[in-house]
């Protein structure tokens, strides 16, 4: 969609409104597109709205890359963990989240790297903790609760909507093409739309679905043990341990 402006999302929120009125989503997860994320919440006020971890991610690697630091990244394995805390400060619980950026931009690295990672920390602050004035840090483009993922990870609860973006992609390949014809529109979404009553009348026979690779049962299980022993160890080896389960 190349017109993402208030308006535009209100026309198309609108519309879902008048097909279900009694639309009434609960919680919603997104990328991090302001004009999206506002007018969602003025035609859905009772919905809760979770930010995309891997998106957040994304965000500070485009800063990382802009800055021109994309090979020391690559390079220089301490300074990419370093930054890569920074994105962890995600699963520090919110109320927490302020301090525990104080205490790892006072840390000796950053510190000693000070000019080296000015322009990320600048970024971070305006974009994601708010920059410290004279009366207190002023607000941020996004608020700590939309991008943090604390909660989330002890309920069990999805951190990113890869998943949908995974569909998306392969919906995309369906097409094969960037603007095929609306009849080639309408044909795809009826295919698609027989593969998952398909796949909803083999989970209701009993058949249940493919489970998640190892791989990713492995990592959520390594991330919640970190998060869940929180209150018993220093905020800067929680980050570290944090920052070891992901990665750019």
């Amino acid at each position: 969609m190349t017109d993402r402006t208030k308006e535009t999302y209100s026309e198309i929120f609108k519309f879902l409104k008048t097909k279900k009125p009694n639309l009434k989503p609960s919680m919603l997860m997104v990328d991090f597109e302001n004009a999206f994320i506002s007018t969602f919440k003025e035609e859905f006020p009772t919905v809760v709205i979770r930010g995309c971890f891997f998106h957040f991610t994304q965000c500070v690697w485009r800063k990382i890359q802009n800055s021109g630091l994309q090979i020391k990244y690559g390079q220089d394995s301490e300074f990419a963990l370093q930054v890569r805390l920074l994105c962890s400060l995600s699963f520090i619980p919110p109320n927490k989240v302020i301090e525990a950026f104080d205490e790892l931009i006072e840390s000796e690295y950053y510190i000693q790297n000070e000019e080296l990672l000015e322009s990320i920390i600048i970024y971070f602050e305006d974009t994601w903790i708010g920059r410290l004035g004279r009366r207190g840090r002023k607000g941020a483009h996004f608020n700590i609760d939309l991008w943090n993922c604390y909660q989330s990870v002890i309920d069990n609860k999805p951190r990113t909507n890869n998943a949908v973006e995974g569909w998306h992609h392969a919906f995309n390949g369906s097409l094969g093409a960037h603007h095929a014809s609306i009849w080639k529109f309408i044909k795809c979404l009826q295919l698609e739309q027989g593969l998952q009553e398909a796949k909803i009348e083999k989970y209701m026979s009993g058949d249940l679905p493919v489970k998640r690779k190892k791989i990713y049962e492995k990592l959520d299980k390594q991330l919640k043990e970190v998060v869940l022993n929180y209150e018993h160890v220093t905020v800067l080896n929680y980050l570290k341990g944090i920052a070891c389960n992901f990665s750019f």
